[in-house]
C-alpha cells in the first residue's frame, strides 16, 4: 500500500516509494503498455466520440492481471423484496 506521509521539516506531502523505485514502475507501465496492450484490441477510440483513445474490457482485463487484481464475488443466499410484497 502507497501511503503518503507529511514532511515535518518541510511540511509537505512526499510518497513513501523512492525516486528510483517510482521510475522502475513508470517504467514498468510504459512497457507493459508498449509490449503487451494492442491498439483496437485493448484500447481504441469509440465511434461516435472524440478521438481520444480509451481503454477497453481485454486492456482493462490484462492491467488487473499485470497489478495482480482478481475478481471476487460473494454469494449472499437471501433473497429481498424490493416491491413491497412478500414472497411466498
Amino acid at each position: 500500500m502507497n501511503e503518503l506521509t507529511i514532511s515535518k521539516e518541510n511540511s509537505y506531502l512526499s510518497p513513501v516509494v523512492n525516486v528510483t523505485t517510482a521510475l522502475t514502475r513508470y517504467q514498468d507501465m510504459k512497457d507493459f503498455i508498449e509490449k503487451v496492450l494492442h491498439p483496437g484490441v485493448d484500447f481504441g477510440t469509440i465511434p461516435g466520440t472524440n478521438t481520444k483513445a480509451v481503454l477497453l474490457k481485454p486492456g482493462a482485463e490484462k492491467l488487473a492481471a499485470f497489478f495482480g487484481l482478481t475478481v471476487t464475488y460473494e454469494i449472499i443466499e437471501k433473497i429481498t423484496d424490493w416491491t413491497g410484497h412478500e414472497l411466498g
